[in-house]
């Protein structure tokens, strides 16, 4: 190996075995916090503050019926470019509901992201 190694990285973790816990990436005096999401009221304002910048996307559908839907989105990405592939994130409305952006994505099939 002709990649000298820093004394504190180097490790001897020969005793550790699939399923055993991960061994931990600093030493023992350094200082992190951990956040449990299922003790969190809410991960919402962690999540935003977190990944930046969270450009703003408008997507729009259209309804069965016809009626026309936008709706600003943030969590949406680039997966691929061939073919050209995006996710979105779409969480359920403050009352509990689907969205009216994924009730029409569910019912049509479409959607268009206007970045």
């Amino acid at each position: 190996n002709n990649y000298p190694m820093n004394s504190k990285l180097k490790r001897n973790e020969s005793n550790w075995n699939v399923g055993d816990n991960q061994p931990h990436p600093f030493d023992k005096d350094s200082k992190y916090i951990s956040y449990d999401p299922n003790e969190m009221a809410s991960s919402y304002y962690l999540t935003i503050s977190s990944i930046t910048p969270r450009p703003i996307g408008f997507v729009s559908t259209q309804s069965l019926s016809g009626i026309r839907n936008i709706a600003p989105y943030s969590y949406f990405g680039a997966v691929a470019h061939d073919p050209p592939t995006i996710t979105l994130g779409i969480c359920t409305g403050r009352n509990g509901l689907h969205k009216d952006t994924l009730v029409n994505i569910l019912e049509t099939g479409e959607f268009v992201l206007n970045v």
